[in-house]
């Protein structure tokens, strides 16, 4: 369906309103450093085999993404090893570099714990961290706890011991339910980071957020958090646990997913996945992608691309400024994230904290723009964008105020003081 920009007027004016409390101003960059996606280059019958050249590779460097996460598999067929891991090794080489997961060997594989130097043979040029067993919790094997406890283990202690991984973090194991991490326990000493999967389920991002966060807490301890997998799937004919969405609702999402996340502190969103396994809208794990799985870019793969664009900014750490401002007008149920450039230029993130699609009903969610003002301290040069259409700004004035309607997907003003 056609993109309909959102009615946007510049308002000049020398009045001020009552400034805004002091905010966290963070990298842009930082936030663009955050995200991440899932692959599945084994997937050989699948567009990630038979769409390597054509499709993942090109879209996904186009995309802008600079953190990928995959399996860490060891098996005794050089031709398999180098097939997959030269992939990685491929983006690797443009800046992009992988998660590996580990998980127990099967028949007639060495297991990655045990081939550890075999797996940095072939994929350590696109390593950059190693996670333990995958929702392991949802095996149905007997000893799945012990083996989750000992494969943990054996994992920190390899990734630890060896001198050209010992840097790289090692994430802890994933529950594929969250409660069941108290069976597990405490591994707080072998990972660097634990590890939530918290779909929102066809909900706002939000959903299950805080609720994986507590109930992993056994066994993650403080160790800071990332989350190796979330996302939306557009099954619409799915008629399962955890609901699908339209493409549309999944475009306006997946930014304000992104943004949530890292504002709530964590360090690193990967979506999954890349691109449909296939092309029933009756099977939901074959509907997870950014893209459809003919290379067709669905609404957030877009999105995502011209966010990226938008606030992409390479470069050292560097400490950020403060923007003074105040929204005046309809802002209940509006949230905000500032960030800055290293050239000073600043970037306000605001959207609506609002549920775009309703997957009981199966169909779009209607959210009526809110009406603000946003009042800036001083006049300041201003661009406006907005990520679902375009990675170009859709106005640009100078002025202190900016009157605007607000949708359900974020709107990035640029503040150049």
């Amino acid at each position: 369906m056609p993109f309909l920009l959102p009615w946007l007027a510049l308002v000049l004016s020398s009045g001020f309103g009552a400034p805004a409390p002091a905010t966290d101003v963070r990298s842009a960059d930082d936030f663009v450093n955050s995200i991440g996606v899932n692959l599945h280059l084994s997937y050989f019958r699948t567009a990630y085999g038979t769409g390597w050249a054509t499709i993942i590779k090109p879209r996904l460097l186009a995309l802008g993404i600079r953190h990928v996460r995959d399996a860490g598999a060891v098996v005794p067929d050089d031709r398999w090893m180098q097939t997959v891991y030269g992939r990685l090794n491929e983006l690797a080489e443009h800046g992009v570099r992988a998660n590996l997961m580990i998980r127990l060997p099967r028949a007639g594989e060495d297991g990655t714990i045990p081939g550890f130097a075999r797996l940095l043979h072939f994929a350590l040029p696109a390593a950059e961290g190693f996670e333990g067993l995958n929702e392991h919790d949802l095996s149905r094997r007997p000893n799945w706890v012990e083996e989750v406890r000992t494969s943990q283990q054996a994992l920190y202690t390899a990734v630890k011991a060896d001198p050209r991984t010992r840097d790289m973090p090692v994430y802890g194991p994933s529950m594929g339910r969250a409660r069941n991490a108290s069976q597990v326990g405490d591994l707080s000493l072998w990972m660097d980071f634990g590890n939530i999967h918290p779909y929102p389920g066809g909900l706002t991002p939000l959903t299950n957020l805080r609720d994986h966060e507590a109930k992993v807490k056994v066994l993650t301890g403080d160790r800071p958090l990332v989350v190796t997998e979330t996302g939306y799937h557009t099954a619409v004919d799915w008629t399962g646990e955890h609901p699908a969405v339209s493409e549309e609702a999944m475009g306006r999402y997946v930014p304000r997913l992104l943004l949530d996340y890292f504002a709530a502190g964590i360090s690193r969103t990967y979506l999954y996945e890349f691109i449909d396994e296939g092309q029933s809208l009756a099977d939901r794990e074959q509907a997870f992608g950014l893209l459809r799985s003919d290379g067709g870019e669905k609404p957030a793969y877009t999105s995502l691309r011209n966010l990226i664009r938008i606030l992409e900014d390479p470069g050292p750490a560097f400490p950020t400024g403060q923007l003074d401002y105040s929204l005046q007008g309809d802002a209940a149920g509006l949230k905000t994230m500032v960030l800055q450039k290293r050239d000073g230029r600043y970037y306000l993130a605001i959207w609506q904290e609002a549920q775009s699609y309703d997957p009981t009903a199966r169909r779009e969610a209607l959210v009526p723009d809110r009406s603000i003002t946003l009042q800036l301290a001083t006049p300041a040069r201003l661009r406006v964008f907005t990520p679902v259409g375009s990675s170009d700004p859709v106005r640009e004035a100078q002025g202190n105020a900016l009157q605007l309607a607000v949708p359900d997907s974020p709107l990035i003003i640029e503040i150049r003081p």
